[in-house]
């Protein structure tokens, strides 16, 4: 049989996908940012982008103060100046442009009719401001248990969320930081992490149904190997490709089993209907694989390139739905066919 002498150039080859997506696996990350799901060129991500050029943000957080005193807490100099003081240093946070709250209103104004950038220690002083300042301003920075710092992003990632949320829990004088990017970051963390622990159920549960079904351990076990093999690959290539793990491509990772699994249970099914007709081991096999080996690539393929349609798409996420399909349609058909033949053939079969 062909396969069989090109034995090592195959193992070899599916090995090299292993090593090589292994390498690149650590690097994966969990992306937040879901502007990230539009392509560079399309409308809505220049119209972002021009946002943040000139607005400093598409995309703020909200940040709340502990501010017992509400208000009145203005006209104390010392925590003014800790509150300005943790804003610029806030600032020096990859990801965050800009963060800002009332007391960076009440020092501009004060700069404007003094000259000097320092906050002003005059409570009276500051109670002048503060009558300049029309009410539905300054309510739009006061909450119900403090006061409101407005921070801007810029190209924030989930590495840059975490890094913010470890700021917000050195720093006592502020309470919580919310906003669409931190709430699509928790999003995708409940994703990658539930979509973990489901690929190492997934994996269990289906060698637990091909013992049930097939009755033999050892072709279980090889049933396994494609599936193994192509979610190593997915997510080797999700590194590489830059597309990395997001709500959408965490959930096709599982896909990839169920897609995985069948293309192995039909070649072995009919590796074992064939020794049933009393046929050799190396003729099972290649009857086996004469009769299946056309109608697995004419599904493997037939989906891939069926779904190559979404390269065209404006957005981004679908690109990767495309990529991620190929790649695990031709790892899968390719792994079942070509590996499990090499199992199935040698003298210690069963």
């Amino acid at each position: 049989m062909a396969a069989s002498k090109r034995r090592p150039l195959i193992v070899g080859a599916f090995l090299a996908i292993v090593i090589i997506s292994a390498f690149y696996i650590p690097r994966l990350e969990v992306i937040s940012n879901q502007l990230m799901f539009f392509k560079k060129d399309s409308e809505i991500r220049q119209t972002f982008d021009k946002v943040e050029e000139y607005f400093g943000g598409a995309l703020p957080l909200t940040a709340e103060i502990v501010a017992d005193r509400g208000i009145d807490t203005l006209r104390d100099y010392n925590f003014a100046e800790d509150i300005l003081d943790t804003e610029r240093e806030l600032e020096r946070l990859p990801g965050i442009n800009r963060a800002s709250s009332i007391f960076d209103m009440v020092g501009s104004i004060s700069e404007m009719i003094t000259g000097s950038d320092d906050y002003p220690e005059n409570p009276r002083f500051i109670q002048r401001i503060l009558m300049q300042i029309d009410d539905e301003d300054l309510e739009a920075w006061v909450s119900d248990d403090g006061l409101r710092m407005m921070i801007t992003t810029e190209d924030l990632d989930s590495v840059d969320m975490d890094r913010l949320e470890d700021f917000v829990a050195e720093h006592p004088d502020i309470r919580l930081i919310s906003g669409m990017p931190v709430l699509f970051n928790e999003m995708n963390k409940l994703v990658a992490q539930s979509q973990t622990q489901s690929l190492g159920l997934a994996l269990v549960l289906i060698f637990i149904m091909l013992l049930v079904t097939i009755r033999r351990f050892g072709a279980a076990l090889v049933a396994l190997i494609p599936i193994v093999i192509t979610i190593t690959a997915i997510l080797g290539m999700l590194v590489i490709s830059k597309f990395h793990l997001n709500m959408l491509t965490a959930n096709l990772s599982a896909i990839a089993v169920g897609v995985g699994v069948d293309y192995s249970i039909h070649l072995i099914s009919g590796i074992y209907y064939f020794r049933k007709q009393g046929l050799g081991r190396r003729d099972s096999v290649d009857s086996a694989l004469s009769s299946v080996s056309r109608p697995i690539l004419a599904n493997a393929f037939g989906l891939a390139i069926g779904l190559s349609v979404l390269f065209f798409s404006p957005l981004r996420i679908h690109m990767q739905v495309a990529s991620v399909m190929w790649v695990a349609m031709v790892v899968s058909s390719m792994a079942a066919l070509l590996l499990i033949p090499i199992f199935y053939s040698g003298a210690h079969s069963k």
